[in-house]
């Protein structure tokens, strides 16, 4: 069986690369013994004595295992199919791997900063494009559409005009008659 090197986990010495057994479904070494995907014993931080970790989760990392957190940071695909392939061999791996909750919430604070960093990347991007001839008036409207003011913000305007004024007068002394006519109606007023 001829082994597909692009399919291979990130962070593997090329000897042990080249001798990897790769099946179509994802990473031999990645099943348990009756051929269904690992999950929790894949981590150092959930050890299984009958199968071999092979990544942490731990930032900062462990020596001799693949910090998943680092490697999915660094291969930054929002869709997370290199991931899935390139760590696992398998995108049916990743997604039962996704399924598990102890997993999903670790990865949901990693998606949330994996996009921060990609746009800010693009926001940089942006800000060199602004001298360009060609694309400097996009970059300055997109800039200004993603980070100028924001429609949550109230508006700053001026004095109200004295149209304003005296409809919202008239609208205070409709309130407050009101006010006294259901008072006195229920009697707490004569």
């Amino acid at each position: 069986m001829t082994t597909n090197l692009a399919t291979l986990p990130v962070g593997e010495e090329d000897t042990a690369r080249k001798n990897a057994i790769v099946t179509p479904g994802g990473f031999i070494k990645f099943k348990d013994a009756q051929g269904r995907f690992r999950t929790q014993s894949l981590f150092t931080e959930y050890p299984h004595e009958n199968y071999p970790a092979h990544f942490t989760l731990k930032k900062g990392g462990k020596d001799g295992y693949i910090n998943m957190y680092e490697k999915y940071m660094e291969i930054a695909d929002p869709t997370e199919y290199q991931v899935a392939i390139q760590l696992l061999g398998s995108w049916d791996h990743w997604q039962q791997l996704c399924r598990t909750k102890w997993f999903t919430l670790r990865l949901h604070g990693w998606r949330e900063e994996l996009k921060t960093a990609m746009e800010s990347e693009r926001y940089f991007e942006m800000l060199d494009k602004i001298d360009s001839e060609k694309q400097g008036v996009q970059a300055t409207k997109w800039l200004a559409d993603r980070y100028g003011a924001s429609e949550d913000m109230p508006h700053k305007r001026g004095r109200p005009s004295k149209t304003e004024r005296e409809v919202y007068l008239r609208q205070l002394e409709r309130d407050e008659e009101d006010s006294d006519n259901d008072a006195r109606r229920i009697g707490l007023t004569t």
